[in-house]
């Protein structure tokens, strides 16, 4: 009987080392797969931070050159501006000049009608041609040299005439041009913007 209550007692024992042992495998399966997905995220956190610094750097590159971009656009808009203000002061200059032949042509114009009245007098005076001989030959003096005085200012109505059509090309070439600028520096506006 003895025997039998020490054998059952040692079952026991063992029972209750048994039941220990597999709580502590079901701990170590359970720390080991702890361990395991640990490690798994250690991993994805290696990959993370490695992608998050090539997009930083990339993005540090990408930076770097939108703001050479951006200085070039800069350095470019202040070439057209001042090429642009260059412009205006030349059509300015050329409106100056522009409206100084318009005031000579007015002068000569003047200077035409009075010639026409001059010719008005001179025929007036050429009825009056039976009066006296010596009338005549002052009136005829007076002919030829207002006739000289038309044809030169004739000639420098044409010339002043053709040099005003030119001015207006010019004037119209340079209008265009301004426009054309005006169009590329509100594009490289709306670029850089």
């Amino acid at each position: 009987l003895q025997e039998q209550a020490k054998d059952s007692h040692v079952s026991d024992i063992i029972d209750v080392y048994e039941q220990k042992l597999s709580a502590f495998a079901s701990k170590e399966s359970r720390l080991q797969d702890l361990l395991e997905a640990k490690a798994l995220a250690l991993s994805q956190a290696d990959r993370l931070i490695a992608q998050y610094r090539f997009q930083r750097a990339q993005a540090e590159a990408d930076a770097c050159k939108l703001g050479c971009l951006l200085k070039e656009a800069e350095r470019r808009r202040e070439d057209l501006q001042s090429e642009l203000s260059g412009q205006v002061l030349e059509v300015e200059r050329c409106k100056a000049d522009m409206e100084e032949l318009l005031q000579h042509n007015a002068r000569l114009q003047k200077d035409s009608e009075e010639h026409q009245s001059l010719k008005g007098a001179y025929n007036a005076l050429l009825n009056r041609f039976n009066e006296s001989e010596r009338l005549l030959k002052e009136l005829q003096a007076a002919h030829i040299s207002l006739t000289k005085q038309s044809d030169t200012l004739r000639k420098n109505q044409e010339a002043l005439t053709l040099q005003h059509e030119k001015m207006a090309s010019v004037l119209e070439e340079r209008e265009q041009e301004i426009r054309s600028l005006r169009a590329d520096l509100q594009q490289k506006n709306s670029d850089i913007t």
